[in-house]
């Protein structure tokens, strides 16, 4: 049976998602809908920053910024210029930490420089948006994983994040949909759903309308801590 989440933004919905963890440290098929992912309160980053418990994972931002690259937006770039620029960084970041190439996330790379023909999912999706004739209301999905370049055995690193679909309910708006075959919430959950609504806002800001809500299915759901540790870090009473 699934688990049925709703939020106000992106730190309420993470919060209620803690709160089920925090009793079960594991949950299945976990749909948490978000009305206003595109809230965005730089203080979250510090006040619930998985660092502060673990000082080795990955902060709130940096997981944000592997789906969605937000420091690099507002600086009068193109869209073709925003991609170049992040993929110039992501390369230099590899090269960079090498031996640890693995734990530096790709998913914004999959996303606008896919597969063996490194398609631009991300600008493919906003041209078709931008010259509909006629509202499509199951638009368009981008995918992030493949039978082509992943591998069902864990450590050759099939992200856990599957695929990206937009919705477009009516003429003037466009939602999402993100499907996960594994979620952490003490590590990656703030972060992937910050980063979500800053792609989303993208999208919406590139084709003119106006952005709606976040849909976020998480086929496995889980705590890599402690029920405690999870309400510490939640500031969950």
């Amino acid at each position: 049976m699934a688990q049925l989440i709703e939020g106000a933004d992106a730190l309420a919905a993470w919060r209620q998602g803690c709160s089920l963890l925090s009793r079960d440290t594991e949950a299945y098929n976990v749909v948490t809908t978000i009305a206003d992912p595109t809230k965005l309160d730089h203080d979250w980053f510090s006040e619930y920053n998985p660092r502060t418990v673990n000082p080795a994972v990955q902060s709130v931002s940096e997981v944000a910024t592997t789906i969605f690259p937000f420091k690099l937006i507002g600086r009068g770039y193109t869209r073709q210029e925003f991609y170049d620029r992040y993929l110039a960084s992501h390369e230099r970041a590899l090269r960079i930490h090498r031996k640890t190439r693995r734990s530096w996330g790709t998913y914004f790379r999959r996303l606008i420089c896919f597969g063996e023909n490194q398609i631009n999912q991300l600008e493919q999706a906003i041209t078709a948006i931008r010259s509909w004739t006629r509202n499509h209301k199951a638009a368009v999905v981008m995918h992030t994983s493949s039978a082509d370049t992943d591998s069902l055995r864990k450590h050759t690193g099939n992200p856990c994040l599957q695929y990206v679909e937009l919705l477009c309910p009516a003429s003037n708006t466009v939602s999402m949909l993100a499907v996960y075959r594994n979620h952490d919430y003490f590590h990656k959950v703030l972060g992937n759903f910050v980063g979500l609504g800053q792609l989303l806002k993208f999208v919406g800001d590139e084709t003119g309308r106006v952005p709606g809500t976040l849909v976020c299915h998480s086929a496995h759901a889980y705590a890599e801590s402690t029920g405690a540790a999870l309400r510490r870090l939640a500031r969950l009473a």
